[in-house]
């Protein structure tokens, strides 16, 4: 946890950095500083939404179980110095009930705006009991409310999911309504092939992290799995972008690169239309955003093209290749969000 700090300034720097790596819509996870001032941080975080102008799904936090470890806490403790213990069983006496994040819930929707939305954010299933999962799924069928949620990040949580899911955990998720067009499931690293398919049968959407993946060693995603289903993509950078600098550019590279190896690679137009179009709706919803078309919102990224040539020899080279070779954001030249210039 980083030191408390000012939650409209941790907000606008944040955004700020991402428009100015041509980023014009993004999830924001909220991680609460304070869990009993919620409502607080996600007035800043709208405020800082407003003012930067980036488009800003903001993920209400849920999470009411295993705080500290996937399982019995007990145990634990027996492991801790006894001056430790107070504070972790603290951690896990604090966290929100699931009627008062719901009420948060809809106090925070009252501050919606242009650039700013609310979606439910059920942390991952294993720090989310049944009865709060079933609700939520429930509230997103009845509001038509999108859904961003962490599911199979690692190894470990894999593991935790066989075992507490023996039937499986997607096809837990299936039978309390989880899944659905409605839903974004981020990094499904330790997906498997049958569950790539019923995901795709239900229209969720996965959000691919890769560079954060790198970092924290949690595995690759099988893309090719992924593909073979018709299970629909986007790209993401997880808060875990290399140099923490929010580059999607360069990150759609590595990703553009990373899978290339790939007996059935992806083309260019697929890679563009996972940030572009598919990514934007885990956002926006179906805006018709994403193309340049009459009617479509003015969400555009201009980009220095003279500066990724300037020392090509050739004039006759794909500009494609330019920029999936080069392009990083030291080259954005313009963003426009809703027909407002925000660099």
């Amino acid at each position: 946890r980083h030191p408390a700090i000012d939650p409209y300034a941790n907000a606008a720097l944040a955004f700020a950095r991402m428009a100015q790596s041509g980023i014009c819509a993004a999830n924001h996870c909220h991680n609460t500083q304070d869990s009993d001032q919620l409502l607080a941080e996600a007035e800043a975080v709208s405020r800082a939404a407003r003012d930067v102008g980036i488009r800003v799904a903001f993920a209400v936090p849920f999470q009411d179980r295993n705080p500290n470890v996937y399982g019995d806490l007990d145990r634990l403790l027996a492991m801790l110095d006894p001056a430790d213990r107070p504070g972790v069983i603290a951690r896990a006496s604090s966290l929100r009930s699931l009627q008062t994040n719901m009420e948060l819930a809809a106090r925070i929707a009252e501050l919606e705006h242009e650039t700013f939305t609310l979606q439910y954010g059920p942390v991952a299933p294993q720090w989310i009991t049944h009865e709060t999962m079933a609700a939520i799924a429930a509230a997103s069928a009845e509001t038509g409310r999108r859904v961003h949620m962490h599911v199979l990040e690692t190894e470990l949580q894999r593991q935790w999911a066989d075992t507490h899911y023996p039937d499986g955990l997607i096809r837990f998720l299936d039978d309390i309504g989880m899944l659905s067009p409605r839903l974004t499931i981020a990094h499904a690293v330790w997906l498997r092939p049958d569950e790539c398919e019923l995901l795709a049968r239900r229209g969720v959407t996965v959000s691919i992290n890769l560079s954060s993946n790198l970092r924290l060693r949690s595995g690759m995603p099988s893309l090719s799995a992924i593909r073979s289903a018709g299970l629909d993509f986007g790209i993401g950078l997880d808060g875990m972008s290399f140099d923490d600098d929010e580059d999607i550019l360069r990150e759609l590279r590595l990703v553009w690169h990373f899978f290339a190896r790939d007996a059935d690679a992806m083309s260019p137009g697929e890679l563009f239309d996972a940030a572009m179009r598919i990514g934007r709706r885990t956002i926006a919803g179906e805006d018709a955003g994403g193309v340049i078309a009459p009617g479509a919102p003015a969400d555009l990224v201009v980009l220095d093209y003279a500066a990724m040539t300037a020392d090509c020899v050739h004039d006759d080279i794909d500009p494609i290749d330019i920029l999936l070779g080069r392009m990083s954001a030291r080259h954005v030249n313009r963003v426009i969000v809703a027909g407002r210039e925000v660099v």
